[in-house]
């Protein structure tokens, strides 16, 4: 769990998961808390191309819809 989750009360952690729930994208670290993958791991997944990921300039961002989809198929990660 990253820094900035654990001095959240469970309403505020509550809150923060539905916001992430809303976005399209999402950076690695809130993709990892998002999904409850660890941080390395999810950084990993990236570095390869793939259906899920979507590159602007450095950025590897998560397309959240297509890695639901993509854990579904794979059974998790």
């Amino acid at each position: 769990m990253l820094k900035k989750y654990k001095k959240m009360t469970p309403d505020e952690y509550a809150a923060e998961m539905r916001r992430l729930s809303n976005k399209p994208l999402l950076s690695s670290s809130e993709a990892a808390e998002y999904f409850h993958i660890g941080i390395v791991r999810m950084g990993q997944l990236l570095q390869e191309p793939s259906e899920y990921r979507v590159t602007n300039g450095r950025y590897r961002l998560v397309h959240r819809e297509r890695f639901e989809e993509f854990l579904k198929t794979h059974g998790g990660v």
